[in-house]
């Protein structure tokens, strides 16, 4: 879903990042990366990240505008809208956004 907004003079183009996105894999693997969730394996407790859990998505929302801001994007993320998608498949946190992705589990399936 995209619309557009006016922002000084240009017009931008917002989109709605959802699994099937083609750049949603870029969203997830920034918030799972070292500059969001910091997903890693340790030797001693199996997996470990950060995130303060509930309905927070605090982390999600800078990733969104880190990417906004970057120009990773040839658009502008509607930040907004996007967070409520994933809320939509149970990613009520930032942790969970990665952990209860519906496209990593396509892409098991697809081994892709």
């Amino acid at each position: 879903m995209a619309k557009q907004k006016l922002r000084r003079s240009n017009l931008v183009t917002l989109v709605t990042l959802t699994p099937d996105h083609p750049d949603w894999n870029k969203f997830v693997d920034r918030l799972a990366g070292p500059k969001g969730c910091n997903f890693r394996k340790t030797k001693t407790k199996g997996w470990k990240w950060k995130c303060a859990g509930g309905h927070d998505k605090t982390i999600a929302r800078k990733v969104l505008k880190d990417m906004n801001k970057l120009g990773v994007l040839p658009y502008e993320i509607n930040i907004d809208a996007t967070l409520l998608t994933c809320h939509s498949f149970g990613g009520h946190c930032d942790c969970e956004i990665v952990l209860n992705n519906p496209k990593a589990e396509e892409d098991d399936k697809t081994g892709t």
